[in-house]
């Protein structure tokens, strides 16, 4: 009998990754059927979508009380999904604080659970490790230092490379791009990314765009091209832009083409950071979040940066503007400085190659679908010799 496998994804970056890993079960076993939460891109791969996760991409403590009676109501339909369903395996993607909850829903209801995409339990939380320890069946990580963590408390544990490599092999020429979009092949271009949920694009982009304005005063040569995530709506785009005197082109859904055409980016740490980093694009890296959660990430975390370049490398490569310290100043300032002297931006490409080596091969969404596949295989196999 053909196996259902549901899948669960909380924000747009998880929606793009879950996309690739449910298209690639669906081509290795075409007779499975893939359900669960998602958006755009997982509806599109195939995936029969009973829950939008529109409303879930939300970070900080504030803005999901805020968010709560949505969370909520996913949570419902989600349960009772399961319960009637009952699937061969639940792929859970990142979303750590939502997923746990499902996670120990499908044990109670004796459901095999794959956790693709591991939270960050070594930047904060690390008691979370022993709890995934008793709540996941296999551990499917993109970094190559997790896979000792949980090998460590006893979990399977395949590390299979980092999605977003897929993206960088195909990903177009820069003078490819600028002829496309009839940018110039040598003035420069400066990309925004304000985030890929509406919290984060609210706090960012006022913020970017008046960074925008400083070094659109100073050399009105400099070409602004803001990259959209899908899962922003346009109208909060465009009622932003009204606000500015600067020229800024929208493209949205298509961040490889603009972290490949820009000479440099300003981009809010997240996913977006690693896909700049692994196309050698220089970055500032810049995040704000409410005060109340600033005040108690301070406490909690235990990593000496916010951005997935400089974790990976163990290392700046690139800045990080963080809360107070990011100031329409601060982010023009650096920006202008690099965009002067041309020794500064290659030599932190020549930084951000190193992070490239460290991330695996491409590949991985199809070596993630091979292992939940084994996987269910498996778990199949004592009920039918049972039978």
């Amino acid at each position: 009998m053909a196996a259902t496998i549901f899948m669960s994804t909380g924000e747009s970056s998880g929606d793009l990754h879950g996309a690739k890993l449910a298209a690639a079960l669906i081509r290795q076993r075409p007779d499975c059927r893939v359900v669960g939460m998602g958006g755009c891109a997982m509806r599109e791969a195939g995936v029969e979508i009973i829950i939008d996760n529109a409303e879930m991409g939300v970070v900080g403590l504030w803005e999901v009380v805020a968010h709560g009676a949505a969370i909520w109501r996913a949570y419902r339909r989600m349960k009772a999904w399961l319960i009637r369903h009952r699937p061969e395996v639940v792929v859970l993607i990142d979303y750590p604080e939502f997923h746990f909850q499902i996670a120990r829903l499908a044990k109670r209801l004796g459901l095999r659970v794959v956790y693709y995409i591991a939270p960050q339990i070594w930047a904060w939380r690390s008691g979370r490790l022993r709890t995934l320890a008793r709540l996941a069946d296999q551990m499917i990580v993109i970094l190559p230092f997790e896979r000792v963590l949980y090998q460590s408390v006893g979990v399977p544990c395949e590390f299979v490379g980092h999605p977003l490599l897929d993206d960088i092999t195909t990903a177009p020429e820069r003078s490819t791009i600028r002829a496309r979009w009839g940018l110039s092949p040598v003035q420069p271009v400066v990309g925004l990314f304000p985030g890929s949920r509406r919290a984060e694009v609210q706090r960012h982009l006022p913020l970017m765009l008046a960074a925008a304005e400083r070094l659109h005063r100073d050399r009105p040569e400099i070409t602004f091209v803001l990259g959209r995530a899908p899962s922003i709506p346009g109208e909060d785009i465009e009622r932003a832009l009204g606000g500015t005197v600067v020229p800024v082109t929208v493209r949205r859904g298509e961040s490889s083409a603009v972290l490949a055409a820009a000479d440099a980016v300003m981009v809010a740490s997240g996913t977006i950071t690693l896909q700049a980093a692994l196309l050698r694009t220089p970055m500032v890296i810049i995040y704000k979040v409410a005060p109340l959660t600033w005040l108690v990430a301070r406490w909690l975390v235990r990593v000496p940066f916010a951005g997935l370049p400089n974790l990976i490398a163990g290392e700046a490569v690139v800045p990080e503007l963080l809360q107070h310290q990011a100031t329409p100043d601060a982010i023009a300032g650096l920006l202008a400085q690099w965009l002067a002297d041309p020794g500064q931006l290659e030599l932190i490409r020549k930084r951000l190659a190193g992070v490239r080596d460290r991330v695996g091969e491409p590949g991985g969404s199809v070596r993630a679908a091979t292992v939940i596949l084994r996987c269910v295989d498996q778990w199949a196999a004592p009920a039918s010799e049972a039978a």
